[in-house]
């Protein structure tokens, strides 16, 4: 049931039923319109993207093919964020509970809806940070001054677990869970949340 409720849940299937048949038409320009660094950036990335998940290996995988037309479709689409390699493993956990039309969607609704558009480059990312380093100090006073005498910064690991929400430093199973969190509460509270969990 994931696919039909991440759908509903986010608004995602409601858009995509706005627009038939656009994804395909993004996919089929994207050989040919999508910007050369873009595409080159896009190609290094999805190599790089589970390359030990039987869905993923290889170039000619299946896996990596949707991977890139979704990608690649989502550098064409107006009013997202620059493409950032985080993107990759998000639409990789996506892909493997559901078509790259309904990846595509759901990963637009993701960016323009649930992120600030300015998360992976501006100022939404280090917000958080912020927050988690300030909840640190306050309920984990030991393990903050832990931190400080070992010279560890928790920007550090925190900022690539957050900013690929979780799928690229953790099993694609548990990411699939913290999406089923984030699109039923629809917010991400849980990027903050999660992080302090483990700590």
């Amino acid at each position: 049931l994931r696919r039909q409720l991440w759908l509903q849940w986010s608004g995602a299937i409601a858009r995509r039923s706005q627009f038939p048949g656009y994804f395909t038409q993004l996919a089929d320009r994207a050989t040919i319109t999508v910007d050369s660094e873009v595409s080159k950036e896009i190609s290094q990335d999805v190599v790089r993207t589970a390359p030990n998940h039987p869905f993923f290996n290889g170039k000619g995988s299946p896996g990596t093919l949707r991977l890139t037309n979704t990608l690649m479709a989502l550098s064409l689409h107006q009013g997202l964020p620059e493409y950032h390699q985080a993107f990759s493993y998000i639409v990789a956990v996506l892909l493997l509970n559901m078509s790259q039309e309904d990846g595509f969607w759901l990963m637009t609704v993701v960016l323009q809806h649930f992120l600030p558009l300015d998360y992976h480059y501006g100022t939404g990312l280090q917000h958080d940070l912020r927050i988690l380093v300030e909840l640190i100090t306050e309920c984990f006073p030991d393990m903050e001054g832990h931190f400080q005498r070992q010279q560890v910064d928790v920007s550090v690991f925190a900022s690539g677990w957050i900013q690929g929400l979780f799928c690229a430093h953790f099993p694609f199973a548990s990411a699939s869970r913290f999406f089923d969190v984030m699109f039923a509460e629809g917010n991400t509270s849980l990027l903050v949340r999660v992080p302090m969990a483990f700590i």
